[in-house]
Formats: structure tokens, C-alpha cells, sequence
């Protein structure tokens, strides 16, 4: 007897589809679950036009709500309702808080659809709030709003790591039966890139073929901790001459950034590249990846630059010892210690049998542990047993 399994109907709801990890790792999920098995559509609230193509072209529909504004709940939840009825989903996924808070209303106005609330980072943590400056009064409502909603609507969680797991649960009491840790993944085929691309960026840059390039990726602010690197790159050049530090990413300290490389003395070697599509590129045309972030909820980054083999530096904070084994995949350092940063950086450029062995492990790991296949077969997973009651 053949058994025939019928198709799970999945409504995501998120903020939008701009560059950022989230929303990478929908369209992850989204492009790679079984088309036999899983349907999605996606609802965004605006700004759906970066990932929305890649959402697209997996064969599914992105309907952008046009809301805009703070705390569009109660709005979202209407909008969202509407698409429920017209979709009626089997299970619902929100990405992000705003996402999280109108999802929960719009599924308390209606049918009692399981909803499923993706967690990615520590955000009601004391050092987070300090890290970015928000105030601890007003993170203490979000947190009592979405407690609240939370214990009304009974959502499953999917946290990125065991430490965002591991604070959520402290900080709005969930039950190790409501939540599952699914690492963010990537596709290393979407890293792929034209030949000569990287070589392309170089000259672009007035970088040298022969060059030794650090590369980081990721949003330009405090908690990313990018001032660290142009602060002291000077000193690895004292050591590296040849070398060039390139700053993937936008972001509010984008200016202090740069301005902090002109004041360095060494502005010609840092180049900052904004927001790129062709991160796979990127990648390849650097030697060493750093990653001196202070707070992270996975750092999929540096997953991405384990990919391509490349020998990375990265924080040595919990979240990211969940990725790197220190001196195994990576090196790890303090990262609020400038010396542990620059000897780090010299050592790898000094030492390329010791690139080359990291870059090696670190490509085996990434596809043994942060694949997009095995988070999707994850989230299939985690689907089947929301639907089927166990």
C-alpha cells in the first residue's frame, strides 16, 4: 500500500525580507523543506523586496502587508487574520517580536492554529540591553507583552542556539516540551560565485592579487564590535604590511567607522563595502574571516565563512563556542581584549599551515553540523510533530 502524505500548509509571518539572519534563514527553510510534503506562504509587513526573489523562485508567494510603524500589532493581526482565512494553514511561524506579537493576537481572534515563534537572540538579557543601549525599562514591557501572549496562545519555540534557548526559557518560562533548538544553516550553494568575481572585488578595491585580506561581515554596531578591528588594525600592519581589512555590512556606526579608519592612519587598508549580495564572493577573496562580535544569538556569518574553508578568529562568548572549538576550528579570543585580537590575526598571517588546517576542519564541521539539508530536515521534523499531535 502506497501512503500518501498530505500537504502541510505553512503561513510565515515576519517584519520584512531586508538582509539580516532571520530573514535568511526563512528563506532557507522555505527553499530547501519538502515540496511534497510542506507549502508555505510568506506574509511581510513591508519592505519584502531583498529575499523575496529568492522566496519566488523556490516556487511560493511573499504578500507584503504594508504596515509600517512602532508596534503594528494590533494592525498586523487583522491583516494577518484576513490571510488566514484565505490560506488556512496548518501552523503558523513568526520571525521576530513585532511578527511573534501580532501572530499570537491574529491566532487569538480565530481558529486555534498551532503557531510556532522563532527565538534568535538573547534580547531580555542584562548585557544585551547594555550592549545596545536600550532602556530596561521599556525591554521590560516588551518582555511582559510577550510572556502574556505567550501564555495565551501556547506557541511551540524554535530557538538558533542552546543559549538563546537557555534565556528564553529563564526569561518567559517555557517548557523544555514547547521548545527545540534548530541551528541556523547555510546553503553553501548559495555562497557559490561567478569565476573571477572574487579577483573582480580586489581590483575593484585597489587590492593586490597578492595581498592578505581579513574580511568581517555583519551589521555596523556596537555589539558587532567592528571598532575593535579598525582600532588596532594598525598594529597588524606593523607586522603584515601587505595587509587589507575589509568591512562588510551597513549600519548606524557606519560613519564613526569610518572616520574612526581615517583617523587610524591606515584608512587605505580598511575599505568598507556595505551590503552585498555576493557574500560568497566576498569570502573568497579574503584569507582569514573575523568575527569580534559581543553578543550574538547564532552568527550564521561565521558559519558562512566556515563554509569556504576559511580559517576563522571569532569572540570567545558562549553562543559562538557552540560553533568554533578553539584552536580545533577556530581560534576564539576576549573580545574585549585588543591584545588576544591582533596576536590572533598575526599568528594565522604568519602561519598558513595553521590557516590551512583550521580552514579544513572548519569546511568539515560547517557541513557536518550547520547545513541547510539537516536544518531543513529539522524543521520537517519539528512540523510533523506539531501536526501530528506528539
Amino acid at each position: 500500500m502506497v501512503s500518501i502524505v498530505s500537504m502541510k500548509r505553512i503561513l510565515h509571518i515576519i517584519p520584512s525580507l531586508n538582509g539580516g539572519g532571520a530573514e535568511r534563514q526563512l528563506a532557507n527553510v522555505i527553499g530547501n523543506t519538502s515540496k511534497n510534503e510542506f507549502s508555505h506562504f510568506v506574509c511581510a509587513f513591508s519592505d519584502s523586496g531583498f529575499f523575496a526573489p529568492v522566496i519566488n523562485a523556490a516556487g511560493y508567494e511573499v504578500c507584503e502587508l504594508g504596515i509600517d510603524g512602532k508596534y503594528p500589532w494590533f494592525t498586523g493581526a487583522a491583516k494577518i487574520r484576513s490571510k488566514i482565512n484565505d490560506y488556512r494553514p496548518d501552523i503558523i511561524t513568526t520571525w521576530l517580536y513585532d511578527a511573534n506579537i501580532a501572530g499570537r493576537l491574529a491566532r487569538l481572534w480565530g481558529a486555534k492554529i498551532p503557531i510556532v515563534t522563532t527565538l534568535h537572540s538573547t534580547d531580555y538579557e542584562p548585557e544585551t540591553i547594555r550592549a545596545a543601549k536600550w532602556s530596561p525599562l521599556k525591554i521590560e514591557g516588551l518582555r511582559q507583552i510577550d510572556r502574556l501572549t505567550a501564555r495565551l496562545t501556547d506557541p511551540y519555540f524554535a530557538a538558533c542556539s542552546h543559549n538563546v534557548r537557555k534565556s528564553f526559557q529563564k526569561r518567559l518560562n517555557i517548557e523544555d516540551s514547547q521548545i527545540r533548538v534548530i541551528y541556523n544553516a547555510a546553503d553553501p550553494e548559495s555562497l557559490k560565485s561567478v569565476e573571477g568575481e572574487a579577483s573582480r572585488i580586489r581590483r575593484n578595491l585597489g587590492i593586490p592579487p597578492d595581498a592578505f585580506v581579513y574580511l568581517t561581515v555583519g551589521r555596523l554596531d556596537a555589539m558587532k564590535n567592528q571598532a575593535l578591528l579598525v582600532r588596532n588594525f594598525s598594529k597588524v600592519l606593523a607586522v603584515a604590511p601587505q595587509a587589507h581589512l575589509v568591512i562588510v555590512g551597513t549600519g548606524v556606526m557606519e560613519k564613526e567607522l569610518k572616520e574612526m579608519a581615517k583617523i587610524s592612519g591606515v584608512g587605505n587598508r580598511i575599505h568598507f563595502l556595505g551590503s552585498r549580495k555576493d557574500i560568497g564572493a566576498c569570502l573568497e577573496m579574503a584569507d582569514v574571516f573575523v568575527f569580534p562580535t559581543l553578543l550574538e544569538g547564532f552568527g550564521i556569518a561565521l558559519v558562512e565563512a566556515m563554509f569556504k574553508g576559511l580559517p576563522c578568529i571569532a569572540s570567545n562568548i558562549s553562543v559562538l563556542q557552540e560553533i568554533l572549538t578553539n584552536n580545533e576550528t577556530g581560534l576564539l579570543f576576549d573580545p574585549e581584549n585588543e591584545t588576544e585580537l591582533v596576536t590572533a590575526m598575526i599568528d594565522l598571517f604568519r602561519d598558513p599551515q595553521m590557516r590551512m588546517r583550521l580552514g579544513n576542519q572548519a569546511l568539515k564541521d560547517a557541513n557536518q553540523r550547520f547545513h541547510i539539508q539537516k536544518a531543513a530536515s529539522e524543521w520537517e521534523s519539528f512540523y510533523r510533530f506539531i501536526t501530528n499531535g506528539k
